[in-house]
């Protein structure tokens, strides 16, 4: 109970800024859901029994597009948006990364679901 008071105080609601060679911009920890594992992982910071599963916002984004410029996307594209949300994956899984060892939790991160802020949000 301790983490889960840990990151509903410091991590829930905290905006990060990330960039790198392929994209840029700012996402928000929106959610999280803490899973209990019936076995124990082994991990580079430690070993957990529990994953999160987190949800974000994405409040901009640009990705580097082939012609040598930032290309911020439009409401509703589709073109290249499994690549991009392939490197948002592993780009937030990094920042978050940090943030939880910075905070001495030790769990690793499961599931991202990536919630584009021109985009409704699906509710159920």
């Amino acid at each position: 109970m301790e983490y889960e008071n840990r990151l509903k105080r410091f991590f829930k609601g905290t905006s990060y800024s990330f960039d790198n060679s392929h994209v840029r911009g700012v996402f928000v920890v929106k959610n999280f859901k803490i899973k209990k594992l019936p076995y124990v992982i082994y991990h580079t910071n430690g070993k957990s029994d529990c994953v999160l599963d987190l949800t974000i916002d994405l409040k901009k984004c640009e990705y580097f597009a082939i012609g040598g410029f930032w290309f911020e996307p439009e409401i509703g594209f589709r073109k290249h948006k499994i690549k991009i949300n392939r490197v948002l994956r592993s780009v937030i899984e990094n920042e978050v990364q940090v943030r939880l060892n910075f905070l001495s939790v030790d769990y690793t991160i499961d599931k991202i679901k990536i919630n584009w802020l021109h985009e409704p949000i699906e509710r159920g």
